[in-house]
């Protein structure tokens, strides 16, 4: 996940070729910054599913 300023779309292409899984653009007032942090923490906490990792020689 990417957390920038930038909106520009250079930037979030490059980004997401370089494997990222989200990109996201930092809103100016602290408050709306502190409301998508928070979004953040439970999506990434509470909702985001983990990949399953296969045993190896079994």
């Amino acid at each position: 996940m990417v957390l920038t300023s930038s909106s520009e779309v250079t930037d979030i292409n490059q980004i997401y070729d370089l494997g990222a899984n989200s990109y996201l653009v930092k809103p100016v007032a602290f408050e709306d910054l502190l409301s998508m942090v928070q979004a953040l923490n439970l999506y990434w906490l509470m909702l985001n599913e983990k990949p399953t990792v296969a045993l190896s020689g079994n």
